[in-house]
């Protein structure tokens, strides 16, 4: 038989969860389609919660509200898919949510200006090199119950992006930055402290 896997991370676009009929059709697509593939396999399934844009006017998404409401509305959408599962799984697979959003507004209201940072800041929308890292130490923690190793150096830093496939649409122009030795501890905590209050 096929190798089992210990995890299957599943990310939806991040409208989906937060409109009603989006979500109800993911809801019987998780449920039809993977729903089989993971009881079969008996990986543990890990959604995330996907973070609120940066700006509240793009990718048609201004009826979704302020940043907390558009939030709240996401993260209550993933936890229906985790329900979802959980009601047709066996008790010994746990469906989880990654609270990578939930940490993106923790960094919104404690520090704004590294916030706005967490974007791409070409579309305000998909992660920049420090949402990608605060999203990474999130999903550690979602996995093995704390952050992966803290980076110590600008050189350690810059060593998790040496294989990177794409960090944003090069016909934009300049190098996005990386996480300051700083930010990287500032998001680290951040991951490890909201994954200890989502258990």
């Amino acid at each position: 038989g096929r190798e089992p896997w210990d995890f299957i991370v599943f990310n939806d676009h991040t409208q989906g969860p937060a409109r009603p009929k989006s979500c109800e059709a993911t809801r019987q697509i998780l449920l039809e389609k993977y729903l089989p593939l993971i009881a079969e396999n008996g990986a543990t399934p890990i959604i995330i919660e996907t973070a609120a844009y940066r700006l509240p006017d793009i990718m048609n998404s201004q009826d979704l509200g302020s940043t907390h409401e558009f939030q709240r509305r996401v993260k209550e959408g993933v936890q229906s898919y985790t329900e979802a599962l959980q009601s047709k799984l066996p008790s010994s697979i746990r469906p989880r949510m990654a609270p990578v959003g939930s940490a993106y507004l923790h960094v919104h209201e404690n520090n704004r200006e590294l916030w706005e940072t967490l974007f791409d800041p070409y579309d305000g929308f998909h992660p920049s090199p420090s949402g990608t890292f605060l999203q990474g130490c999130v999903l550690h923690c979602s996995m093995f119950g704390s952050p992966p190793p803290l980076p110590q150096t600008e050189m350690e830093i810059a060593s998790l992006w040496k294989d990177a496939r794409m960090m944003h649409n090069v016909k934009m122009g300049g190098d996005v930055p990386l996480p300051s030795v700083d930010d990287a501890k500032y998001l680290w905590e951040t991951a490890n402290e909201i994954c200890s209050q989502n258990e």
